[in-house]
């Protein structure tokens, strides 16, 4: 039998508070519900400028 290879462990992702990015969102000008889903591009502009 040969040795297995396991994958290593993935950092834990931890998904940003979402009031954070409802915040962050309205201080640069989006327009956001109060409550709700946020739209999928104000997901990846807040990832782009918080990439960790």
């Amino acid at each position: 039998r040969g040795v297995r290879r396991t994958a290593a462990a993935a950092r834990p992702v931890h998904p940003p508070d979402i009031a954070d990015v409802r915040r962050w969102a309205l201080d640069r000008g989006y327009a956001v519900a109060d409550r709700g889903r946020l739209k999928v591009e104000i997901h990846q502009a807040y990832a782009r400028e918080h990439p960790d």
